[in-house]
């Protein structure tokens, strides 16, 4: 296997490309008159910023924590070596919220959207000696955009945090000829052992006469290789039969890599490389199956804060420890809550055997604008993210947030099922949770909040298999919520207890759920009876606990906010032995 940890996209992998991260020109605009006063053909800046990191980060070298609604960067890219028939293609993993993107004071891209990944071409200004790109990027507390936890308040509460402006995720660029791919899905059916790739070039010239090669390799060997010669207006399909597939498994993650080339003639315009895993999910009343085999899910809630950087992980490294703390606790998956993590997190699950189920980050409104922009970017990010074979479960909204009325209205529940059927056109491989909590709608999981503090008090509520919480005769949140949505009701589906625990201890400042706990026993004996309490109901398949790492005020997690353990290792033993008896 390839290690690729290293690049942005991992799926779509070329062997030269430049990291963009690091200083860049940056100015706030409070006054919102830098468009009329020119600066997207240049600016003075105010400030000096470490990208990728938001201005409102310590990370950044700004660490500016209060409301810029539109703030400007500014960067210089040498150009000059850049032949006729090449071009410099510009990555951005994650920018938040409206991004216009402008070189040498071009227009190139307004792309809108704070969790979705996007490219720009610069072609349009191609060749010259230099690309100053300037980025316009408006941001708001506005309730009707994604914003997943970021607060929508000047301050924080709750379990809401400092907001995330602008880039936040890697940007990077690559010198690629001008006829290139630029789109690539690799989608692999292990039940007829056949991989199926398939390719695009929005370039126009791309015609008959251009070839697409691919490769696969399990290891170093060379499985398969096929050509498609049709190239229809730049499109291409080549199907690979794989002997004796080799199953992705968390016991055995084993992955196929392939090697992509355009062609033509006998020269090779570009090369791309990718990687795949067979498997398999299927589910029924009795749970989830991997490859046709009943897999208890033991979740833990991962909402991917850092103290010093926010949402942007501070290094690959950071992430590598926050997975090693997955294990080391006996979880074989993470709830990615709220937040659609940096790619080289879903490889390193890939690459792990660790199980994900991939949400997206709710809006706290609603409105036909809301609905349509919450679509547009959560389809976007099922077709970006579903090659991923560590993602087993799509989950578009989470407690109702946005769709606070939707017990009874209408509207909103059509714009949970229009979601659901979205995702399943997308991708009908994987089970969708239609509302994660209560007041499901359509959905192939149903997954119960229950921060109730002891398994006994567990067990009174859910003891008797859920019946009468299933048929909505009682409500069974604190809040008083029931599992469905008026007009919608149980169907067979798997149950999991989707969150519970939250734990935190008295000597933090801060808040969990429940009485703190005054030590360690404590907490021991709180936790190991509600996951006694959960052995004890064979209705739940999987459950999720909240949560690894503490985020800012929220002082619930395993770990603390800088990731330090807050148990000793006998106690960090009774919690892995605890979750790993389930089966």
């Amino acid at each position: 296997m390839i290690d690729r940890s290293d690049y942005p996209r991992p799926q779509l992998r070329r062997d030269a490309w430049t990291s963009l991260n690091g200083e860049w020109d940056f100015a706030f605009d409070d006054a919102d008159t830098g468009l009329h006063e020119g600066w997207q053909n240049g600016f003075l800046p105010t400030h000096r910023i470490r990208v990728p990191f938001s201005y409102e980060t310590k990370a950044s070298g700004v660490g500016d924590t209060s409301a810029h609604r539109t703030v400007w960067y500014q960067k210089r890219l040498e150009t000059d070596d850049i032949m006729p028939n090449e071009t410099m293609l510009v990555h951005f993993e994650g920018c938040d919220y409206r991004t216009d993107v402008y070189a040498n004071g071009v227009l190139l891209c307004s792309h809108i959207g704070g969790y979705e990944r996007f490219s720009v071409d610069l072609a349009p200004v191609l060749p010259t000696e230099a690309v100053l790109l300037v980025l316009r990027v408006t941001d708001s507390l506005s309730e009707e955009q994604p914003r997943g936890k970021q607060r929508f308040k000047p301050e924080s509460w709750g379990c809401w945090y400092v907001q995330t402006t602008g880039i936040w995720k890697t940007v990077w660029a690559e010198r690629v000829r001008r006829e290139h791919i630029d789109a690539l899905h690799v989608n692999p059916d292990p039940a007829h052992g056949m991989v199926a790739v398939s390719a695009a070039s929005s370039r126009m010239d791309c015609f008959s006469d251009r070839t697409l090669r691919v490769t696969v390799f399990d290891g170093e060997k060379p499985i398969a290789t096929i050509t498609d010669q049709s190239g229809d207006k730049g499109r291409w399909l080549c199907e690979a039969a794989i002997p004796s597939p080799h199953l992705w498994s968390p016991e055995d993650p084993h992955l196929y890599d392939v090697k992509i080339e355009l062609l033509f003639g006998e020269t090779v315009l570009d090369t791309v490389w990718s990687y795949f895993g067979f498997r398999t999910v299927s589910w029924d009343r009795n749970g989830l199956y991997l490859n046709g085999r009943r897999t208890f899910l033991r979740l833990v809630l991962d909402q991917g804060y850092w103290p010093e950087s926010g949402l942007t992980p501070p290094d690959l490294a950071a992430l590598e420890t926050d997975l090693d703390a997955v294990v080391r606790y006996g979880y074989n998956g993470v709830r990615k809550h709220q937040k659609i993590e940096d790619e080289r997190f879903l490889y390193l699950c890939d690459v792990r055997g660790i199980l994900v189920f991939s949400e997206m980050a709710a809006a706290y409104s609603y409105s036909e604008a809301v609905a349509r922009a919450f679509l547009s970017e959560w389809g976007t990010i099922v077709e970006q993210n579903k090659q991923h074979p560590c993602i087993v479960a799509w989950v578009p909204f989470n407690e109702s947030w946005g769709v606070g009325s939707i017990a009874n209205d209408k509207a909103q529940q059509a714009f949970i099922e229009q979601a659901y059927r979205l995702t399943k056109s997308l991708d009908p491989t994987r089970p969708v949770i239609s509302n994660d909590g209560w007041e499901h709608t359509v959905s192939d999981l149903v997954t119960i909040h229950d921060y109730r503090e002891t398994g006994e008090e567990l067990l009174a509520l859910h003891g008797d298999g859920d019946v009468a919480v299933l048929r909505g005769e009682r409500s069974y949140s604190w809040y008083g919520q029931k599992l469905f949505a008026n007009g919608y009701g149980y169907n067979g589906q798997p149950l999991l207890l989707s969150e519970y625990g939250g734990i935190a201890f008295r000597t933090e400042e801060g808040w969990g759920y429940g009485e703190q706990v005054a030590d360690e026993q404590a907490f021991l004996r709180r936790f190991l009876s509600q996951n006694d309490a959960i052995k004890a109901m064979p209705q739940f398949s999987g459950f999720c606990y909240t949560q690894l790492t503490d985020v800012e005020q929220e002082k619930n997690g395993l770990l603390t906010a800088d990731r330090k353990d807050k148990l000793s290792e006998a106690g960090i033993e009774a919690v892995r032995n605890s979750n790993r008896s389930f089966n």
